[in-house]
């Protein structure tokens, strides 16, 4: 544990002539998530995924408010099942590693996308939509809750 940072801001405390209140967040010793052992390659893959997700979400986001209807039907559509299917560069054995949950996840993830993407073209009001976005990326906070990747275990057979 470092314990740099706590000095730091005892002293910083003494030298204001504050009290001295400081919050040390610590980790748990366990993860309680679970493993998810995946390959490099897999875990390359699966957070360059998730990092397109919130790419699409902030351009979903700016197009609403840019009244860019177009902007933001890209954006969904990029992110719903038929970009989903057409991906061609899925690790071989990625989807063994997946729990059946974490795909159930998946698929409700990109069809809430397609979802957002047809409610912005028959014009929903943007608090439906916003509403839909916010119902949607609650699977992405369930499964960062719920799964952590880690490397295969080399002893396992």
């Amino acid at each position: 544990m470092r314990r740099i940072p706590l000095l730091a801001s005892a002293a910083l405390g003494v030298a204001l002539g504050g009290p001295i209140s400081v919050v040390w967040a610590q980790q748990p010793a366990q993860d309680p998530r679970s493993p998810v052992a995946v390959t490099a390659t897999q875990k390359a893959f699966i957070l360059g995924q998730m990092r397109r997700f919130v790419v699409a979400i902030q351009q979903i986001d700016e197009g609403l408010a840019e009244k860019d209807k177009a902007k933001a039907v890209a954006a969904a559509r990029s992110r719903g099942m038929k970009a989903m299917r057409a991906m061609t560069d899925k690790p071989k054995g990625l989807e063994d590693a997946m729990s059946p949950e974490w795909k159930r996840r998946g698929v409700d993830t990109h069809m809430g996308f397609d979802a957002i993407a047809d409610a912005v073209e028959q014009n929903k009001s943007t608090d439906e939509i916003l509403g839909m976005l916010g119902a949607t990326t609650k699977n992405c906070v369930a499964c960062h809750q719920s799964y952590r990747l880690v490397a295969p275990d080399p002893t396992a057979h």
